[in-house]
């Protein structure tokens, strides 16, 4: 499907690196579920609804604070998270 995309989707594997080395979970929590508002989107849904359960827990953000999130979001970030690359 990334080749039908009016934008090329980001190498999620390189997050971490791409932020000084710190994986971004509030910026990818954010953009994830609709919080941010993310210019030229193109046809990349919101996939916030699509992960909504009763259930909320909370992710650590690197700052150390909270942030409440759906139990499917943080699955779908620790995820994101694990497979994070360095190349060098």
């Amino acid at each position: 499907m990334a080749e039908m995309l009016a934008i090329d989707p980001p190498e999620l594997t390189t997050l971490a690196e791409r932020n000084d080395g710190e994986f971004p979970a509030e910026a990818v929590a954010k953009q994830i579920d609709g919080r941010l508002i993310v210019a030229n989107h193109g046809d990349m849904p919101i996939f916030g609804p699509y992960l909504e359960t009763a259930q909320s827990v909370a992710i650590k953000l690197p700052s150390g604070q909270p942030m409440m999130v759906t139990q499917h979001l943080a699955d779908l970030i620790a995820y994101i998270k694990s497979v994070q690359t360095e190349r060098h």
